[in-house]
């Protein structure tokens, strides 16, 4: 069975998105956070081919409801998720 999830676009993501803040599209329901990222990464090559990306979703994190999300967690009853790229500051 599929689930419908959004990923609201931060940073460096921010320019992948299709004017409403973020990306649309269904995993597994199964699926993990490593999943999801990897199809992250397959949606923005859609929109453009960037050599960088698979690394900076790499970097950055998942997170719900103001949790950061291990790589290893499941998909509970959110739907909702951001997308947080590493910060760079002095």
């Amino acid at each position: 069975m599929k689930k419908e999830i959004s990923i609201k676009l931060f940073g460096a993501f921010r320019k992948y998105d299709s004017g409403s803040g973020e990306l649309r599209f269904s995993v597994p329901s199964d699926a993990n956070v490593l999943c999801i990222k990897q199809r992250i990464v397959a949606e923005i090559e859609k929109i453009e081919q960037n050599p960088q990306i698979k690394t900076l979703v790499s970097d950055s994190v998942l997170a719900n409801n103001g949790r950061i999300l291990q790589e290893s967690d499941g998909l509970t009853e959110d739907t909702q998720f951001s997308i947080l790229p590493p910060v760079c500051g002095g």
